[in-house]
């Protein structure tokens, strides 16, 4: 399995996840790594609903945006980590953060 679908009870409502990582246990802050990864901590993404407006929240990096998912991908003004507030509109979104 590479990708996972969150879907709730709107039709109109959906969440792609691409590249995450399953644990049995508790978060693991040492992986997942790409297979000869040098760099630092990767970002932790996360995307949660506040009222009829959506939260992004990162740990680190720039907050990336497309509407597809093979890209183009460009950073989001005005966003600044941890936190990105919007009201959904339009067609889907995906979002990444880019180190």
């Amino acid at each position: 399995m590479d990708k996972l679908v969150a879907a709730g009870n709107d039709a109109s409502v959906s969440a792609m996840f691409d590249d995450f990582y399953l644990s049995s246990g508790a978060y693991l802050a040492a992986a997942p790594r790409v297979f000869g990864y040098t760099g630092g901590p990767l970002p932790l993404l996360q995307v949660s609903r506040s009222g009829n407006q959506l939260q992004v929240q990162w740990t680190t990096g720039t907050l990336q945006q497309a509407t597809a998912i093979t890209g183009p991908w460009s950073d989001v003004t005005g966003a600044a980590a941890p936190t990105y507030t919007f009201s959904p509109s339009g067609g889907q979104q995906f979002f990444r953060a880019r180190q």
